[in-house]
């Protein structure tokens, strides 16, 4: 009972935080902040998973809808996902 009653009285106390949401800017330098890190675990010359077009590109659609961080990084986790279990769909033509 005392365990109950002390569940009950942490979730009433809770005080809620709200953030800003970040910019487009901000995304993309979390999102390749947390590529470089990544990286830095391997070996060699270990070359960009995501081009920069594709994290700006990512960042500009979140940041205009919510500006939630890690909805961001689900969206380029997700395209990483795509490209392992597809590889037909890795190939990269340049569209300048």
């Amino acid at each position: 009972m005392l365990l109950q009653l002390t569940l009950y009285q942490s979730v009433v106390g809770m005080v809620r935080i709200n953030f800003q949401p970040y910019g487009t800017p901000e995304l993309e330098t979390i999102v390749k902040t947390r590529l470089e890190s990544a990286k830095e675990g391997l070996k060699g010359k270990v070359p960009d998973v995501i081009a920069a077009d594709g994290i700006k590109f990512a960042a500009m659609k979140v940041a205009s809808i919510s500006g939630d961080a890690r909805r961001v990084l689900e969206i380029c986790r997700f395209a990483l996902t795509l490209c392992v279990q597809a590889p037909c769909l890795r190939t990269h033509t340049d569209a300048r």
